[in-house]
């Protein structure tokens, strides 16, 4: 491959990798008698960057609902499972106002009567943990998070 047409594969790969040279760049090669031009095509880069802090607990109307609370017994899966890192994401709902308390996390969210909520956290510590209604302290489901 003569040296010309390498330079150009070089520079169409930083192209492509957002390393962009100017525009109307021409790279010149030393060998005798050959010359080669390459306009560098101008490139935007973006980055997205998602951060979630703490846990977020979000009620709407239209989530589907996972698990049901009636009368202190839950209709729903027994264990939601899990890999390290994932993101936890079941709804729920209760006929009544109470409390749902993930162990191991220590996480609290409150219930309102026929309102749905979405338990909605990182999945960052591995192991099965109970998760319970706290008015009788009654085992409603549990999550697995294995990895």
């Amino acid at each position: 491959m003569k040296t010309g047409s390498l330079l150009a594969a070089v520079l169409v790969l930083a192209v492509a990798c957002g390393d962009a040279a100017p525009a109307a760049t021409t790279a010149t090669t030393t060998e005798p008698g050959t010359t080669s031009s390459l306009a560098a095509i101008p490139t935007t880069t973006s980055t997205v960057v998602t951060t979630t802090v703490g846990v977020e607990t979000t009620t709407t109307a239209t989530d589907a609902v996972d698990v049901a609370i009636a009368g202190g017994v839950a209709f729903g899966p027994a264990v939601f499972s899990y890999d390290l890192g994932d993101t936890v994401d079941i709804t729920v709902t209760s006929d009544v106002d109470d409390e749902l308390h993930v162990h191991g996390y220590d996480l609290v969210f409150a219930l309102t009567a026929d309102v749905p909520i979405t338990l909605d956290f990182v999945a960052d510590i591995p192991g099965v943990f109970e998760v319970e209604i706290h008015t009788g302290h009654s085992h409603v489901f549990d999550i697995e998070v294995s990895g």
